[in-house]
């Protein structure tokens, strides 16, 4: 009987696997290529991972960073994988895969899945990885968790933050407007890669351009819709979160 209720969940899972928002990524550390869940990549929930642009990546409480090469259906994103790195996976290396899963999965395990499966849970856990440590001054929430964390670098107070959904919200409270450049954080006391101890007092415009990361970097094929409107942006570069 168990084994009819382990085959079922295989064929489900199989079934919600090809189905499932998936990416297919490039490790920064160990450049090897593979296809990945796309929740695991850390996007606020009502946008998807842009191309060729690298992201925070937290998979069983481990961060990595990787590159996204391209997104879509399961069976899309290993299509793009065997095209990029064809000896990465083999057809041996599968069937270890499938057989090393059939011998290790705990019987308990397997059966709360398998519910987790059928009732479509979504709960999520409460983690410090993504609490920030500050308050939203847009709904009050306090701490900033679970949710992205935008920080407003031209309000005249150097703690005018907002969580995921007030930004989502183009939220204008005070002297803030949505306009405003912020600073968005994915991860706590983490931005473009650099850590920061103080945000308040480090993470401001004039110290962002001073730093050598930020001030040289180079945004090619990029096109400024300022005044100067150079093709290819050097320094510090600010996204709309308004215009379409």
């Amino acid at each position: 009987m168990f084994n009819n209720l382990r085959d079922a969940f295989l064929d489900k899972l199989d079934e919600v696997r090809s189905e499932e928002s998936s990416c297919t990524i490039r490790w920064q550390d160990t450049n090897r290529v593979e296809v990945i869940e796309q929740q695991y990549i850390r996007v606020p929930s009502s946008q998807s991972p842009e191309i060729n642009k690298t992201y925070a990546i937290v998979i069983d409480g481990k961060k990595r960073y990787g590159i996204v090469l391209a997104q879509g259906t399961r069976q899309h994103c290993e299509s793009v994988l065997h095209k990029i790195s064809p000896h990465q996976q083999s057809d041996q290396s599968e069937e270890a895969s499938s057989g090393k899963l059939l011998n290790h999965i705990d019987n308990l395990f397997l059966i709360s899945v398998l519910a987790k499966l059928v009732n479509r849970s979504h709960s999520v856990d409460t983690d410090e990885d993504y609490t920030h440590d500050t308050k939203c001054s847009g709904c009050g929430r306090n701490p900033i968790c679970q949710v992205d964390r935008y920080h407003c670098l031209e309000c005249s107070s150097p703690t005018y933050d907002l969580c995921g959904r007030c930004f989502e919200k183009r939220c204008q409270t005070g002297k803030h407007l949505s306009g405003h450049a912020m600073a968005h954080f994915k991860l706590p006391n983490e931005i473009l890669g650099i850590h920061f101890n103080n945000i308040d007092a480090e993470v401001t415009l004039n110290k962002l351009k001073q730093l050598d990361t930020l001030r040289n970097e180079q945004h090619n094929g990029i096109k400024c819709d300022g005044v100067c409107h150079q093709t290819s942006i050097i320094g510090l570069r600010f996204k709309c979160d308004t215009c379409p």
